[in-house]
């Protein structure tokens, strides 16, 4: 059970800039124990700097959508489609 929660925002260094490597998030974890566990990411991810794998995204595909993983395997072609507007409609299907 959480008894306490805070997030703090800071102000962005770099404002133009979507993820900041030099301004990195930061999570600190307090435990009953008083253990702290604490870490940062730079680039989340699915951040084109931390991709997912194909595999990870058709299963996030699956989760989100219920459709089967093979599905987005088959998304994955319409560039290849002759006819983009049909492929899209079979999709759908």
């Amino acid at each position: 059970m959480i008894t306490c929660t805070r997030v703090t925002a800071e102000p962005a260094q770099n404002p133009e800039l979507n993820y900041d490597p030099e301004q990195p998030d930061h999570l600190t974890i307090e435990l009953r124990t008083d253990e702290v566990i604490e870490t940062t990411c730079a680039y989340p991810l699915g951040a084109p700097q931390n991709p997912m794998s194909t595999k990870r995204l058709a299963a996030k595909f699956h989760s989100i959508t219920t459709w089967p993983e093979v599905k987005y395997e088959h998304l994955l072609q319409w560039a290849d489609a002759p006819d983009v507007a049909r492929f899209f409609q079979e999709f759908a299907r």
